[in-house]
């Protein structure tokens, strides 16, 4: 395992429960037109590939026969529901069987993988023939921007709050377009029944918006750092200013890249 998968690990470890509570939603959203795609059937057992903390693959196993959630990230996995079976392990490398699944699906998790090929090669060894591998990633424009998020930025710069940490490595331009997932799909001998690129949108609940900017994520990691009294400061001034904005100032429409691929 790679020093940046491992740094991944525990960054997103260390905010598991607040992730299961304020981001994990948002994946649940951005997912959603992938997963009413992939040919899930009522006897399948499927794999949720960097399942985090497991909210996706509880909401297939009403579905499914079964699902197994791997990830790298324990902390997250220590938050996943009772209806899918745990894995500890790296999506590249996994520890199934030939043929032992009947599909998989990787949700907003590919752009931390180093070599993307690998974990396309990984599905269609572990898929029997006839099953599918269904991939939400994040597309070229979903910066977060405007309405709230232009709110906090301008709370933090008023407070002269120090810019973020480096940020982990990613691989998301590996990711961002249909053509480059079809290429991954095709060159591990999985068929692509459909790719697309699309807006997504993701209405923020006001008191989850003000959880994940306090307590998770760049701003929250941000706002860690800053001093007691400024945090204070800050914190109290971004629960007032957020309270004036309308609802649709907390619309998030970021464009998202959804694969279906089958193992023929």
């Amino acid at each position: 395992m790679s020093r940046a998968i491992r740094g991944a690990a525990q960054r997103y470890g260390a905010v598991a429960r607040a992730y299961r509570r304020f981001w994990a939603p948002v994946m649940v959203a951005h997912s959603k037109p992938m997963i009413s795609a992939i040919p899930l059937a009522p006897g399948d057992t499927i794999a949720d590939l960097g399942c985090g903390v497991g909210v996706i693959g509880a909401r297939l196993a009403k579905r499914a026969r079964a699902v197994v959630g791997i990830d790298v990230a324990e902390g997250m996995l220590r938050q996943a529901p009772d209806p899918v079976q745990r894995v500890a392990g790296d999506i590249a490398t996994m520890p199934f069987g030939d043929e032992t699944l009947d599909g998989a699906i990787s949700t907003f998790a590919l752009q931390h993988v180093p070599r993307t090929g690998r974990v396309f090669k990984e599905a269609a060894r572990t898929v029997r023939r006839g099953g599918f591998l269904g991939t939400a990633t994040w597309g070229t424009d979903h910066a977060e921007e405007g309405g709230c998020y232009a709110v906090v930025d301008d709370l933090f710069a008023r407070h002269r709050i120090p810019a973020d940490a480096p940020a982990m490595k990613t691989w998301h331009q590996h990711v961002d377009e249909p053509a480059k997932l079809e290429k991954y799909a095709g060159a591990a001998g999985l068929t692509v029944e459909r790719s697309w690129a699309a807006r997504s949108a993701y209405d923020w609940p006001r008191a989850s918006f003000f959880g994940w900017v306090t307590t998770m994520g760049p701003y929250g990691r941000r706002l860690k750092a800053a001093p007691d009294a400024v945090r204070a400061r800050l914190i109290e001034g971004l629960d007032r200013e957020l309270s004036l904005l309308p609802d649709a100032a907390f619309r998030w429409t970021p464009e998202c890249v959804y694969v279906i691929a089958l193992k023929e």
